[in-house]
């Protein structure tokens, strides 16, 4: 069987996506040939054609063809911080791929089973097929804003498009490129994926949990994603996943505690480049390892025993003076002392966040403080400062509300 597979990307997610490829082929049954379609910019012509090689060289059922999408999009908007141009070359596949059908899957991906039983469902007439998106489902102030952003009367079939299953004939024929381009200037909160959905309403086929678990939220929400997808599909999914996505602002190759982080490195760990991306990685994840062993890591936030390690440091700090940061000091400045709030730069016009002030970073904050980083945009460079820098007691708050 023939089954066509297609990713987006650019020079800087090129090598996590031939990890998700990778993933696919790995689990991939053997009498099936595999077509991946590659939408990206002329940017990484000469870099991607040493991948390509190395991988029909490993997969002999696999074919690969590279596709420039920028053509398609001139200068863009971007809502969230992570998310990049190549996010919306989703939106021109069925122009791009000459099929009845194709499966899209994003490159924070990786695919423990084979595909062929997401690429078979029958998915009647509907235009596209997808998994529900977790935090539109469980977060009614987030529903809401997508609801009245996007123009949306509701959000029963609103699905994540980090893997979609396409019905390219019917997309085209119901002009789905044309409709979708025409959106692309609108700020819309979750850029394409809100395109794909408003463009669709109505038409979208819900796939079972397994087939996009995404990972946000994962810690803390079972029994509401228990609620949303059914119990017994959300459960089945968790022990036995057949495709993960990583969901989140942060990554496995950045992140070593988020969940299935050690399945990422293990699909990793089979790519011809597995080693020098690794020790690109190695010092960090040695300091790394040590910070998420902290009492405060493993405890929920806002609780009294996360509180009670907290005030156990006699310095604390908190890194980022934005509209997240204020959110965060209405919570905690009740419940323990900060000492100040660490900014990259400072801003003459701003000097306090609710009567905390505001204080420059640098290395001579003693290394004994608790710094809790408050910074949605620039959480990743943040984090990744303070650890090489030597700091091993930071706590980020940014995906632990």
């Amino acid at each position: 069987m023939r089954i066509n597979v297609a990713l987006a990307t650019d020079k800087n997610y090129l090598r996590y996506t031939f990890v998700t490829m990778y993933s696919v082929m790995n689990h991939a049954k053997s009498d099936d040939i595999y077509y991946f379609y590659i939408l990206t910019d002329n940017d990484i012509y000469n870099e991607i054609d040493e991948y390509i090689c190395d991988m029909k060289n490993k997969y002999a059922q696999c074919e690969i063809k590279v596709i420039d999408a920028e053509p398609y999009f001139g200068e863009v908007t971007l809502s969230i911080p992570h998310i990049t141009k190549p996010t919306y070359y989703r939106l021109i596949i069925p122009n791009c791929v000459i099929a009845d059908k194709c499966i899209y899957l994003d490159s924070d991906i990786i695919v423990l089973n084979d595909l062929r039983s997401l690429f078979e469902l029958e998915i009647g007439g509907y235009e596209v097929a997808g998994v529900l998106a977790t935090a539109h489902q469980i977060v009614p102030e987030y529903g809401k804003i997508i609801k009245e952003q996007v123009g949306l009367y509701d959000l029963n079939s609103y699905i994540n498009a980090g893997v979609l299953l396409m019905n390219l004939r019917e997309m085209r024929r119901r002009d789905f490129v044309n409709r979708s381009l025409r959106l692309v200037e609108n700020d819309y909160p979750t850029n394409d994926q809100d395109i794909i959905n408003l463009v669709c309403y109505d038409d979208i086929f819900c796939l079972p949990y397994t087939y996009n678990v995404q990972i946000n939220r994962l810690n803390f929400e079972k029994e509401q994603l228990r609620n949303v997808y059914g119990k017994q599909d959300f459960d089945e999914a968790i022990k036995n996943p057949c495709i993960i996505h990583y969901s989140t602002s942060a990554k496995p190759w950045e992140k070593l505690n988020l969940p299935y982080s050690e399945l990422w490195w293990n699909e990793c760990s089979r790519v011809p480049f597995y080693e020098k991306l690794f020790f690109e990685q190695k010092n960090f994840f040695i300091y790394y390892s040590i910070v998420i062993n902290m009492s405060a890591w493993k405890k929920r936030v806002y609780t009294k025993r996360w509180f009670k390690d907290l005030r156990n440091f006699k310095n604390i700090y908190m890194y980022g003076a934005g509209w997240f940061c204020n959110k965060v000091v209405s919570k905690i400045k009740s419940r323990i002392n900060i000492d100040g709030i660490l900014v990259s730069n400072l801003d003459e016009n701003v000097e306090y966040v609710s009567d905390i002030k505001i204080i420059q970073y640098s290395e001579a904050i003693s290394k004994d403080s608790l710094i809790l980083i408050s910074s949605l945009k620039y959480e990743k460079q943040i984090f990744r400062k303070l650890i090489l820098d030597g700091y091993l007691y930071v706590i980020s708050l940014c995906e632990r509300l």
